[in-house]
């Protein structure tokens, strides 16, 4: 007895649509996986610009493999369907309904989103990468060097002045010179309002320091051996010292006795700008120069976005179309399958049955067409087994009939 609904091409394409949603699994764990691995990439992109370029070029090639597979798929689907209403193939017309009303419900916000997205995207990029903020970074990187360069000055300037005042006050060739020396540094600081001044006699002696009360004199460490020899040697230094508490600028510049004109010692007048001040200026060096690196980057990570977008929107386009082909396939094969049966029923045949699957209405309605089926073969059976009988009993009253016919025939002749 055939039965509709369980044939091997049904089997078939159970398998492909098996493969169908493993593909669309797929495709989205992809999607998402490349759309988390790009956004670390950006985070990234500062500490390996070269290598991220090239990941980049690679993550655009995959979303490009992977809007390629999303459109193959939607038109696969969409021709299929158009090819079935060409044909008027049984449930067609029902497929395209499903299908354009939930690619309706599905694209038109989808689309709306699509297009808000992308106009967000692109002015947000166009302000990141903008000029202002270019020359904003460039702005405050040249304030903070305009700033250290100031201070640089200033220390070089006071040194000088200090300088001279020293060797107009003290006489340098005398023996008490060192002792007495740091009380007029550190008048000279406070008149001046400097953070450090100190003088070297020898590069391996120990300085005369004096410091701003107010300051660890730890904060201000000793100047290398060569810069101290340049300075004896009559050459004026200029220098920024890192150390645990900020930035220490010094101007160096040697120390004249003013009656000989001979080197007496390298004086040193040093600012100290906080460490607050040096990771600011850290801080906006190091976002000028990152801007510099990505900014190239501009358009692969803008491209990226881009493409992430489309995935999704064609990915919901998809999985809208593949959900009306669901339904579809759900409601027109059970109806095609009894459709086919009343045909089979309607020439004769009533050896045939639907196969039921679930519970809801079109299974019910199957059920209750076997049902029906199984009915008329019962009594078709029954009228075939009556009707043999009564053939059977017409067969022997028949006989029984031409029996009486024989008998009365032969009373009558001897009768005569």
């Amino acid at each position: 007895m055939p039965i509709f609904g369980d044939s091997p091409l049904n089997k078939d394409e159970r398998r492909k649509r098996r493969r169908e949603r493993i593909t669309i699994v797929l495709v989205a764990v992809a999607i998402v996986v490349l759309a988390n691995f790009a956004l670390r990439l950006v985070k990234l992109s500062s500490t390996l610009p070269f290598v991220n370029s090239i990941f980049f070029f690679g993550i655009i090639n995959l979303n490009l493999i992977l809007l390629a597979v999303l459109v193959f798929l939607i038109f696969r689907n969409l021709s299929k369907l158009f090819i079935e209403r060409r044909r008027g193939l049984l449930g067609s017309k029902l497929k395209t309904k499903l299908v354009l009303s939930f690619l309706s419900l599905s694209i038109v916000p989808t689309v709306v989103l699509f297009f808000v997205s992308t106009l967000y995207i692109n002015s947000s990029f166009d302000r990141w990468f903008s000029k202002k903020v270019q020359n904003t970074l460039d702005a405050s990187l040249e304030i903070t060097q305009i700033y250290y360069d100031n201070t640089q000055r200033s220390a070089q300037h006071f040194a000088e002045r200090i300088r001279e005042e020293v060797a107009v006050r003290m006489d340098l060739d005398d023996r008490y010179a060192r002792t007495r020396i740091a009380r007029e540094l550190s008048i000279l600081r406070a008149k001046y309002a400097l953070d450090a001044v100190e003088v070297y006699w020898h590069p391996l002696d120990p300085r005369t320091l004096v410091v701003k009360p107010d300051l660890n004199p730890e904060i201000f460490p000793r100047l290398p051996i060569e810069t101290v020899q340049r300075a004896l040697d009559g050459e004026e230094v200029n220098l920024v010292q890192h150390v645990g508490t900020g930035d220490v600028l010094r101007a160096v510049m040697p120390l004249k006795d003013s009656s000989t004109k001979k080197i007496a010692g390298a004086l040193t007048v040093s600012y100290h700008l906080p460490i607050s001040l040096r990771n600011k200026v850290d801080e906006i060096s190091s976002t000028a120069a990152d801007f510099k690196e990505v900014n190239p980057l501009k358009y692969p990570v803008k491209t990226i976005y881009l493409a992430i977008l489309i995935l999704i929107t064609l990915l919901v386009t998809f999985a809208a179309i593949w959900v009306g082909f669901y339904l579809a396939r759900q409601m027109t094969k059970p109806l095609e399958d009894l459709a086919l049966a009343v045909s089979e029923v309607g020439s004769g045949n009533l050896d045939v049955a639907i196969n039921t699957e679930g519970d809801d209405e079109i299974a019910t309605v199957s059920a209750a067409f076997n049902k029906m089926t199984t009915d008329l073969r019962e009594n078709r059976d029954r009228l075939q087994s009556t009707y043999g009988t009564l053939q059977t009993t017409n067969d022997e009253l028949s006989e029984k009939r031409r029996y009486l016919e024989a008998i009365l025939a032969n009373v009558s002749a001897g009768v005569c």
